[in-house]
């Protein structure tokens, strides 16, 4: 019986053992850490707002032309999320499978929409480009963390269009149908 449970044991920690390491990169790489992923997760409420850069540009893929700094952007007016609409973008979010670490991309993202989810008075950002599926996490105006979000790319647009219908820029995005 010892023995069948210390095998067990190995071939679960075994098995197990890589999606923890997945999932220990994603909470630091895409929230900046664990106190961050908690807010995310313990959030009670979220609202969501329309961004504009403060300096338009053109969309390019220059690094030194990049507006990824959290206060280069305007707020619009804020709505909150329903219940409903909580949960689903908070099981987007906190998915792992729909970021894609090794994924480069050579374009430069333009928020459009950020999220602000409230924990206990704690607010997180999340800063979504629905053109290139980037998204960037700040706490307090810096930035602290970000991803790449193509797989949940239909799933995050269609709440953003749902939240703001009459967005024009939002209106574009283009959702492609499943394959």
């Amino acid at each position: 019986m010892t023995l069948r449970f210390s095998f067990a044991s190995f071939v679960f920690l075994l098995v197990t053992s890589p999606l923890w390491s997945v999932e220990q990169g994603f909470e630091s790489r895409v929230f900046g850490g664990p106190e961050n992923l908690a807010i995310l997760k313990n959030a009670e409420s979220a609202t969501a707002c329309i961004l504009t850069p403060l300096i338009p540009r053109e969309k390019t893929h220059s690094d030194d032309e990049r507006i990824s700094n959290p206060n280069l952007y305007a707020q619009g007016s804020r709505v909150s999320l329903s219940p409903a609409q909580l949960k689903k973008l908070k099981s987007i979010l906190l998915d792992p499978t729909n970021d894609d670490p090794n994924l480069r991309k050579a374009c430069r993202p333009l928020y459009h929409v950020r999220f602000t989810f409230d924990s206990k008075g704690k607010p997180l950002d999340v800063d979504l480009c629905l053109e290139c599926d980037i998204l960037a996490t700040s706490r307090q105006g810096k930035q602290v963390g970000g991803g790449h979000f193509d797989p949940a790319h239909k799933s995050l647009t269609k709440i953003c269009q749902a939240l703001f219908p009459d967005d024009e820029v939002l209106k574009r995005i283009i959702i492609l149908p499943a394959q």
